[in-house]
């Protein structure tokens, strides 16, 4: 199994469910100390050891809030803002439910400290919540300490209100005479900086500075930029930024400083940071540089940089290496890149070296420069091992997803620990009654304030008190005791201040439950639409309601297919949904019993992209919680190098969404080929998908199978399914077909013996043989459902010593008749004028690499008679026929001179798999010797003239 999708705690989700275990886990080293404020503003008591661990308050809480209030009133534009001064204002007036010493837990710990890392945000001093970042889940409603609290509140404010930092591009280095291939980037917290501007200039070194890295102005050694407002690396929070380009001297002078500084309202802030230009003698090549394709049109670079500080320019070569091409140039210490948009099956060669030549972005996704760019230049260190890599085949996915994740929010009920209750009005109630001189009591005023809390962020607002008469009196609770009635009702009965003759009564009424239902509609509501923006192997959708009915996440996904038609006519793939059980655990079933499968198919019928298809998991499989994902589902070679050495897969001849997969391969006793079943990137192991359904002779271990390399007993080929397991749909099918011919003469027709042919001024012999070609199985011609192996094609191979024979034309469909000759001849003491070229050369049957496949005695097809096996009237064969034949000139020799030529022939059958030729019939065997004798003036036949078939 490839991978696991355990049920996440998505971003909405890890809001509650990330919990601030320890200082270190919150923040890491950068808030390890105390800020300066604590002891000025009294957040700290004097002469204490602090327990980090003991629990937190809700008065030790308030106190360091309002402290940060504070501080922040101090040092930030405009203050702390209007939502943290009405937090600490809510605070000042307590209530009869009021309880400093209460304790806290995680939830309300971060919900205290949300609006302070919202204006922290906004000022550009942070750039999300401490807690977003966890991979920890944890409980919000466990106990938080004071280490916990002092973390979130460990936030320094470095300036009286102006800040500068450097956010990209600090201390790089690169190759002499280039610009540093990130540029450097500065966020100013202030955006009323004087004039709009961030002033950079070299404080040290001979660099220079530029806006841009176009190279046409001119740099210099100071230079205004103006900001910019961007959105920070969430998406969510604006940020003010200012870039400046930096292009090193033309020699290795070592180190130059570039200074950044703002202005605002009086203020003036400064940061530096390092650029140095290298000696390219001294810099080492990247090492263990390796290429893997990843795709039809990507591939994937990964190497280990030989110095963090400096950029790795890439290059290409679409000619071996011939001339190179720049790629692009990553960033410092960047040990990985992908490069798109390459031509699916198209060879590409790519090195690496350490510095940079050309300006770059830095990015570490390149698409190819167009091969009719310049080439680029010599690299100015030693490169990389080239590596080569052909784009794969493989379609591939690209998916957008969308989704949103919440959990219930408001007013915790009062038995929460039980009933995990969130209510969305509260109400709380003080009634007063007064006891007259015959001391009846009667009602005497009532003090009522309601507040409601928002489901979403749990803000609450609470309306001004209703009253009623003189309005309630709380020191008329005098005397009772705060009692829970239950999850929505607490009651206080007072017995009045003595003397008095008054009593209260204080309910606090919860009402409008958060219901589950509520939080599914909330949730469902706010999943974004879909952009259009799709993203390579985005595949995944989901769906998680908590047993408890308190957190939701759906996550849809939108998707679609790229393919290179050419390659790929079909494409079959599953859309796999994996359960969760009620403790939302994996739960496939032992036997993957509780999976469901959607299988597709798209006929690419010559169009890269295919339709876009939706997984929307709250209108599939009733809204069970579960975990969505498509894979791609194709049987094919186990080991890509079978491929033009065993037989190749190739295409149906049908077109439609019916079409089956096809291998043909020839028949080789004893030998075999190995097929899988890819399921790119599961999540789920193979025995709890699927089950191959394969005919006799076909082994089977796990998620491959092994066909043997000789024809099937009963069936024309071996069909190969692969099925949903435990049940019989098919998903994907493999048609093996093992191919040979067995070559004979052609009863048909009538060979013809040597005979004199005579001519102007020559004696001629000439025979004429017939031979069919049986091609099995026949079905491989007519089955409804085919491998296309019809059709005319070119690219035949080898080549003839004999320049009147042209090997290329010997063969112009996939199937061929062919033949191979190996000429001798023996003659008397006389001068002998050859006519054969094959004579002259002295002609032998091909060896090495050609013995088998190259046709040295074919070099046109008009002499096969039937050479398309797919005819109707000639199914399953072919035909051809040879006329062989030798002269010998009537003026030389003379009377009792001979001359003998034996012609040995091979006829054979080969066809092209792919993009290979392969032999699949024994050779056979045939002979014709041309034996010449002079008898006065003219030659004449002598014996020994034969033409034998079946031996050589």
């Amino acid at each position: 199994m490839k991978r696991r999708f355990e049920r996440p705690e998505t971003r909405a989700l890890l809001f509650r469910a990330v919990a601030i275990i320890v200082s270190v886990f919150v923040f890491g080293s950068s808030f390890a100390a105390a800020p300066a404020w604590w002891s000025t503003r009294g957040v700290l008591l004097p002469n204490t050891n602090a327990d980090d661990h003991a629990l937190i308050n809700e008065g030790q809480l308030k106190n360091i809030a309002a402290a940060a209030v504070a501080e922040m009133d101090a040092k930030l534009p405009g203050g702390a803002g209007n939502d943290l001064h009405n937090l600490i204002d809510s605070w000042a007036t307590p209530t009869a439910q009021t309880n400093d010493y209460a304790p806290l837990n995680l939830g309300q710990l971060k919900n205290t400290a949300k609006p302070f890392y919202d204006r922290l945000i906004a000022a550009g001093l942070s750039t999300g919540y401490p807690w977003t970042g966890s991979s920890n889940p944890a409980d919000d409603f466990a106990a938080s300490n004071i280490g916990q609290v002092k973390n979130l509140f460990s936030f320094s404010i470095l300036t009286d209100g102006l800040t500068i930092g450097i956010s990209g591009g600090a201390s790089q280095g690169t190759t002499p005479g280039n610009f540093l291939p990130l540029p450097i980037s500065v966020v100013v917290n202030s955006s009323n900086i004087a004039g709009g501007l961030v002033d950079f200039a070299i404080t040290n070194g001979d660099a220079l500075l530029a806006t841009d890295n176009s190279g046409t102005q001119t740099p210099s050694t100071a230079i205004s930029v103006p900001v910019t407002y961007e959105f920070d690396e969430t998406n969510t929070n604006q940020i003010i930024v200012a870039r400046v380009y930096v292009y090193l001297p033309p020699t290795a002078s070592g180190a130059s400083v570039i200074q950044a500084t703002a202005s605002s309202d009086g203020q003036t802030a400064s940061v530096s940071t390092g650029a140095t230009a290298l000696d390219p003698s001294t810099l080492s090549p990247p090492t263990d540089f390796t290429v893997t394709a990843t795709s039809p049109t990507t591939s994937s670079l990964s190497w280990t940089v030989s110095a963090s500080s400096v950029p790795t320019t890439l290059q290409e070569s679409y000619d071996n290496g011939a001339t190179w091409r720049t790629v692009g140039v990553t960033g410092p210490g960047v040990n990985f890149a992908t490069v798109t948009g390459m031509t699916p099956g198209q060879t590409v060669s790519f090195r690496a070296f350490t510095g940079g030549i050309y300006p770059a972005g830095g990015g570490t996704a390149f698409p190819p420069p167009s091969p009719s760019g310049p080439p680029a230049p010599i690299p100015p260190s030693p490169t990389t091992t080239p590596g080569t890599v052909a784009p794969l085949s493989y379609p591939t996915i690209k998916g957008e997803t969308v989704g949103y994740g919440h959990y219930k929010n408001g007013r915790a009920g009062f038995l929460f620990s039980t009933t995990h209750n969130y209510y969305l009005t509260e109400t709380k109630v003080i009634s007063t009654e007064s006891q007259d001189e015959s001391g009846s009591w009667a009602f005497s005023g009532s003090t009522t304030t309601t507040s409601t809390f928002d489901p979403i962020t749990g803000q609450q607002t609470t309306q001004p008190p209703v009253i009623v008469g003189g309005g309630g009196s709380e020191v008329e609770l005098y005397g009772g005791t705060l009692t829970t009635v239950s999850d929505s009702l607490k009651r206080l009965i007072g017995t009045g201040y003595p003397g008095d003759r008054a009593r209260s009564t204080y309910t606090d009424t919860l009402s409008n439950i958060y219901t589950t239902e509520m939080l599914v509609q909330n949730v469902e509501a706010r999943v974004p639409a879909f952009r259009n923006q799709f993203t390579i192997s985005d595949n995944w959708a989901y769906i998680y309601l908590d047993s408890s009915g308190s957190a939701y996440d759906v996550y849809k996904l939108q998707y679609k297919w790229q393919a290179n038609a050419a390659q790929t006519p079909l494409v079959v793939w599953d859309e796999v949904f994996t359960p969760y059980d009620a403790n939302g655990d994996w739960n496939p079933g032992p036997n993957g019993e509780n999976i469901k499968h959607n299988v597709k198919r798209w006929v690419t019928s010559g169009t890269a992209d295919s339709p876009v298809y939706v997984i929307d998991p709250t209108q599939q499989n009733n809204k069970h919680n579960g975990y969505y994902e498509v894979l791609l589902v194709q049987i094919e070679p186990d080991d890509p190098g079978q491929t033009d050495i065993k037989g190749a897969m190739v295409a149906s001849v049908k077109t439609d969404a019916t079409q089956q997969k096809h291998f043909v391969t020839p028949k080789t006793p004893g030998d075999s080929v190995k097929f899988r079943a890819t399921l790119a990137d599961s999540s789920n192991d193979f025995d709890l998908l699927y089950e191959w359904h394969v005919p006799s002779g076909v082994t089977v271990a796990g998620d491959t199978v092994t066909v043997p390399r000789e024809p099937p007993q009963d069936t024309p080929n071996y069909t190969i399914e692969l099925r949903i397991k435990g049940t019989s749909t098919v998903v994907d099918t493999l048609n093996v077909w093992v191919v040979s011919a067995q070559v004979s003469p052609d009863a048909s027709q009538h060979a013809q013996q040597p005979t004199i042919r005579p001519l102007l001024f020559d004696t001629g012999l000439q025979a004429r043989n017939y031979f069919k070609h049986e091609i099995t199985p026949p079905e491989i011609f007519s089955a409804a459902d085919h491998p296309k192996l019809e059709g005319t094609l070119t690219g035949v191979p080898g080549k003839s010593v004999c320049p009147d024979k042209n090997l290329a034309n010997g063969a112009d469909h996939a199937w061929d008749a062919s033949r191979q000759v190996s000429t001798s001849y023996t003659k008397s003491n006389f001068a002998l004028t050859l006519h054969s070229c094959a004579d002259e050369k002295g002609v032998v049957y091909p060896t090495g690499d050609d013995a088998n496949i190259v046709g040295n005695d074919d070099g046109e097809v008009s002499d096969e008679l039937n050479r398309n096996p797919y005819d109707p009237n000639a199914l399953g064969y072919l035909t051809d026929n040879d006329m062989p034949g030798r002269s010998v000139r009537n003026t030389e020799g003379s009377a009792g001179d001979f001359v003998r030529f034996t012609l040995l022939f091979r006829e054979f059958t080969r066809v092209k798999i792919g993009s290979t030729w392969y032999r699949i019939s024994p050779f056979y065997p045939w002979r014709v010797v041309f034996a010449f004798k002079k008898e006065g003036a003219q030659w004449t036949i002598d014996a020994g003239t034969i033409m034998e078939n079946g031996q050589n």
